[in-house]
């Protein structure tokens, strides 16, 4: 038998690993990024934007909440892992097929048209595996994955001699999540075995779904409406100064990851002392973060933004430890529904302020509206007596 001390360094090592996976996929953008706005133009990044963004939501929706459905699925039934794998993925095919009808109707470019296509297959599949990731915990499998198709990306547009156009771009997104959907595939051939679609999945992973859809809006709404008002220059400013605040959320929720199963066991009065010091530690690592941020802004990208943008940059991240905690008692106490009306709120009240303010203000009324969107779901959670709707 393993000793205490050993087990503890394999949880810890593991959690390490997969914090390292996770950190990565969310840094890829960024480094892109700066690639491109340092070897190419902002203009050319602020033109890929929209078409990432076009993929990001279709995916929102084509994902139908299978991660968090099959993690659930996984936990309840797990000697039927791969038959309710098989029966996910294969459902939702149908929803991939309207996406590719869907993109032959745009207003693109025909070479646009079918790198984008090529992009959401790549993706369908890639994005298809990732629950299977979580279960065998492969996480050094992820983390070479995305390197390598970082990689993909990158070095023929640092190796470039001649200015890119978008379209080589969008190619080498597509090209690059092919890649991953390979990769993935062949790793995990042994999973694969064709099932009929089952409609009655979409049916029962409805609540996940629009767990999944509500986040997104929350999250991206404004991004939405700068690339819909702004030029490529604004656009690219905002995506990449935005990317930055979503990653220090992100960060900190890796601050509570590896402790996620004993917060669901803590009793409220306990929780609530854990959501002070979250809240008191967070208050200077925000500080830190928006300090970090106008580093990376002013010497990597050498974009200019107002101190108007730091400051409501930091209480955009602020709100977020102030929510947080909240959202896993949600999820204890079952609420999921309540998470997602909070998401659709907050988005709603975020498109509304976006188009009263960004042809006005610009960038500034874009931020402004998310985080006014960011405020009132604060307000929300904190209105909640979550613990009427479960025990302790």
């Amino acid at each position: 038998m393993s000793s205490p001390f050993t087990i503890t360094v394999r949880r810890l090592h593991l959690i390490a690993i997969g914090g390292a996976a996770r950190l990565l996929a969310a840094l890829s953008s960024v480094i892109i990024s700066i690639i491109i706005v340092r070897t190419q133009t902002s203009a050319l990044w602020g033109e890929v934007v929209p078409y990432m963004l076009i993929i990001e939501f279709s995916f929102a929706v084509i994902g139908w909440g299978a991660l968090p459905y099959l993690v659930q699925e996984f936990s309840l039934h797990p000697h039927q892992v791969k038959s309710n794998w098989n029966r996910v993925t294969f459902s939702r095919s149908w929803l991939l097929l309207i996406l590719w009808v869907s993109i032959l109707f745009l207003s693109f470019s025909s070479a646009i048209k079918i790198y984008l296509i090529i992009w959401a297959s790549g993706r369908y599949v890639f994005q298809s595996f990732e629950p299977i990731v979580q279960v065998e915990r492969n996480f050094l499998f992820s983390i070479l994955m995305e390197v390598s198709a970082m990689l993909l990306i990158t070095i023929p547009i640092v190796l470039a001699k001649a200015p890119l156009k978008v379209d080589t771009i969008v190619f080498l997104f597509s090209a690059s999540m092919v890649w991953r959907a390979c990769l993935s595939a062949i790793f995990f051939r042994k999973w694969i075995s064709y099932r009929l679609p089952d409609l009655l999945y979409l049916r029962e992973a409805f609540p996940f779904f629009l767990l999944t859809v509500s986040s997104m809006l929350q999250q991206r709404t404004d991004l939405y409406c700068v690339a819909y008002f702004l030029n490529d220059q604004d656009t690219a400013v905002y995506q990449v100064y935005f990317n930055f605040l979503i990653f220090c959320q992100f960060l900190s929720s890796l601050l509570l990851s590896p402790f996620a199963k004993n917060i669901f066991r803590l009793p409220p009065q306990s929780l609530r002392k854990l959501e002070q010091k979250f809240i008191l530690i967070g208050i200077p690592l925000t500080l830190a973060s928006v300090a970090a941020i106008w580093a990376m802004i002013r010497y990597f990208y050498h974009f200019e933004l107002s101190w108007f943008m730091y400051i409501m940059g930091y209480f955009y991240i602020l709100m977020f430890y102030l929510y947080l905690l909240r959202n896993y008692e949600m999820g204890k106490a079952y609420r999921q529904s309540t998470v997602a009306f909070y998401g659709f709120v907050g988005s709603a009240v975020n498109l509304v302020l976006c188009i009263l303010l960004i042809p006005r203000f610009g960038k500034e009324g874009a931020l402004l509206a998310g985080s006014v969107a960011q405020a009132i779901i604060v307000l929300l959670y904190y209105r909640t007596n979550i613990n009427k709707y479960g025990k302790g």
